[in-house]
């Protein structure tokens, strides 16, 4: 129970880590997505209501925060959540290797979704230059993917979410 109500609160604290943080770190040019690999966790080692409720929290305070398009992370963040959700009943989730490659997919194909929904919604071309850049944030996301999932499940104990991992 103790999961509902620190869930906001932890959420809102990674957003802001991972906005203010990370852009401070590398001046703008690459933002690491710690909440999209918590989201992936979440699909992968969180009950369906746990792991929802997580994810959509995540995605909105990262629409409040800093999206032009309404509820586009909501919508980005459940997906990713519900597909590893998925993946997790067909795939054995505790293969590092595998991680690594949802991670990176996970990542690589929200930010392409990013910039064709935010080029839509101010009417200009769909600009792919910055694919380069994609691919070595989805890299950089895939490499840190297995440690946050270690700290994850560390941090996981703590807030009693043990019991609801699949067997």
């Amino acid at each position: 129970m103790i999961f509902y109500f620190l869930a906001p609160f932890i959420a809102f604290i990674l957003v802001g880590f991972q906005i203010t943080f990370f852009d401070l770190l590398f001046m703008g040019k690459i933002s690491l997505e710690l909440s999209l690999i918590l989201t992936i966790f979440a699909g992968f080692r969180l009950s369906i209501f746990r792991g929802a409720y997580l994810s959509f929290l995540l995605g909105f305070c990262i629409d409040s925060m800093v999206s032009t398009v309404p509820c586009f992370f909501v919508i980005l963040y459940m997906v990713v959540f519900l597909v590893s959700r998925i993946m997790s009943f067909r795939i054995f989730a505790e293969n590092y290797i595998f991680i690594m490659i949802f991670t990176f997919l996970a990542s690589f194909t929200g930010e392409i979704a990013a910039v064709v929904a935010f080029s839509y919604s101010c009417e200009n071309a769909a600009s792919l230059i910055y694919l380069g850049k994609f691919i070595i944030q989805g890299a950089i996301l895939a490499a840190a993917g297995p440690f946050f999932f270690e700290l994850f499940d560390k941090a996981g104990v703590f807030l009693n979410v043990k019991e609801s991992q699949q067997t």
